[in-house]
């Protein structure tokens, strides 16, 4: 009678033990990460992990692409300049000042992917290589350089979608934003002159007299030429955003002033006084227009939205069917526009 009891409880528990193993092995291969090879918009060679769960965001461009794509949930972490898109994510959300040693912060969380913002052709790279030894540990660094044109914005959507798992969602954004920035080239390619336009990004200080524009083969750039008119800072030799002295400026002979720069009370009025420019035909004939700042400040789907401000307010006639119109995204941020008095 033992024996058989002993033998009993023997098989119970062998069976206990083998139910146990067998539900410990189908766990842990649920949790499995695998991974491929790939390339991220810079052209790095990265590990993508297969499944995209986790994120972490250090560069405001890049969040909004997430936050457009519908993956708010599965950001995990920002950087401080994110913090403009807080209402659309977690409150207890994770921030890092990329200027610090955020590397072990970021070890802990263990995300699948980082994305960064930056070009690594230019001396400015030091975050690029400060986040490599996280590829190590399988955190998968993802590199979306600053996009210099508007086609480049709809290139940025669609890479960032297929590295995330939302191919189908980037590819509806991407067309509805290419449709609408085909919208202003058709009307534009209707208006006979075109308008030299300088795009002024901040307004001058007493001991430093210049203001940061934007030339060539930059997206505002792009933008200046989609709405049909022509950017005067691009005649100079500089190919991204930089700093040009006032005099320089008004040798530009700029008709039109759009700025997006910040003045505690009226940002016309004081790019209207600057001193120089009172002959300039942009103060002469009082064109000179704002759009807003969170709108124009990122190369990201919004950027229709402060096309649609620039557009409305240079040439007011040809783009009239425009007017009122809806962001390619949901959400979007309405922006203030005025001109000056």
């Amino acid at each position: 009678m033992k024996k058989i009891n002993i033998l009993t409880l023997l098989l119970i528990l062998t069976i206990f033990l083998s139910l146990t193993a067998c539900g410990k092995s189908s766990s842990k291969e649920e949790v499995k990460q695998t991974y491929h090879q790939g390339l991220d918009k810079a052209g790095n060679e990265i590990v993508v992990p297969d499944n995209v769960e986790t994120i972490i965001s250090l560069s405001p461009v890049t969040t909004s692409f997430l936050i457009d794509l519908g993956l708010s949930d599965k950001i995990i972490g920002i950087d401080t300049a994110s913090n403009i898109y807080a209402d659309s994510l977690s409150q207890e959300i994770s921030q890092f000042d990329i200027n610090q040693d955020i590397n072990q912060d970021i070890k802990d969380l263990n995300p699948d992917m980082v994305f960064i913002s930056i070009d690594q052709t230019s001396e400015n790279h030091e975050l690029f290589d400060k986040l490599q030894p996280l590829q190590k540990v399988r955190i998968c660094i993802v590199n979306i350089p600053p996009a210099t044109s508007l086609d480049e914005i709809s290139e940025d959507i669609l890479a960032i979608g297929q590295l995330t798992g939302s191919d189908q969602k980037a590819k509806e954004l991407s067309d509805k934003f290419n449709s609408e920035i085909d919208k202003y080239r058709e009307i534009s390619s209707r208006i006979y002159y075109k308008k030299r336009i300088f795009f002024q990004m901040s307004l001058p200080e007493p001991d430093y007299p210049f203001v940061n524009t934007a030339g060539s083969k930059t997206y505002i750039d792009d933008m200046i030429s989609t709405i049909g008119g022509i950017n005067a800072a691009a005649e100079e030799e500089e190919t991204s955003t930089f700093y040009i002295s006032l005099e320089e400026v008004a040798k530009l002979h700029p008709e039109v002033i759009v700025t997006n720069a910040y003045h505690e009370y009226d940002v016309a009025f004081a790019i209207a006084t600057t001193a120089g420019w009172e002959k300039t035909k942009a103060v002469k004939n009082n064109e000179i227009y704002y759009i807003d700042l969170n709108t124009a400040l990122q190369p990201n789907l919004h950027i229709t939205d402060a096309l649609n401000q620039m557009a409305l307010q240079v040439y007011p006639e040809a783009f009239s069917e425009l007017d009122n119109n809806t962001s390619n995204v949901e959400d979007s941020s309405e922006g203030d526009s005025e001109e000056a008095e």
